[in-house]
């Protein structure tokens, strides 16, 4: 059901930010809609779906296939870069922050304090996912904006 409503949602911000949008402004400011989508889904239902529907809308604006009806839309460029750099993020993000996990229920399983290189390892690696998890979600974004600028003008 959530990927019905994440598919919709990005398959109408598009062109509604690539048709709409580039005449509103105030005070010549204009509306980002994917950027408010992903944050919205992001603050309700996770920052990694978040993350994804941020990623999908960006990627979608980047490389959007307007003529293509709804099936073709996951065959387009933005369809399958975004597949691409998902499963690759979901693997980024099972491994920095599945071994600090490991190594966490491992000391405690057997009563034994963590080392402190271990802490500082386990820190780093959700520090690491913290960063790439923001990072792709803005990149994704940004890139998405400039393409749209660029078709609008």
């Amino acid at each position: 059901m959530k990927f019905i409503f994440y598919l919709i949602l990005v398959l109408l911000l598009v062109p509604l930010q690539t048709t709409l949008l580039p005449h509103l402004s105030v005070w010549n400011i204009k509306p980002d809609l994917g950027l408010v989508a992903a944050a919205l889904v992001g603050l309700f239902a996770g920052e990694l779906e978040g993350l994804l529907v941020g990623l999908a809308i960006g990627l979608g604006a980047r490389y959007p296939r307007f003529n293509a009806d709804a099936t073709q839309v996951a065959g387009s460029y933005g369809g399958v870069a975004f597949m691409i750099v998902a499963v690759l993020l979901i693997i980024a993000m099972i491994v920095l922050v599945g071994w600090p996990s490991t190594t966490y229920l491992f000391y405690q399983l057997r009563h034994r304090p963590i080392p402190a290189v271990r802490l500082v390892l386990m820190g780093s690696c959700f520090a690491a996912a913290t960063v790439l998890t923001v990072v792709t979600w803005l990149q994704g974004l940004r890139s998405g904006v400039r393409a749209l600028d660029a078709m609008s003008n």
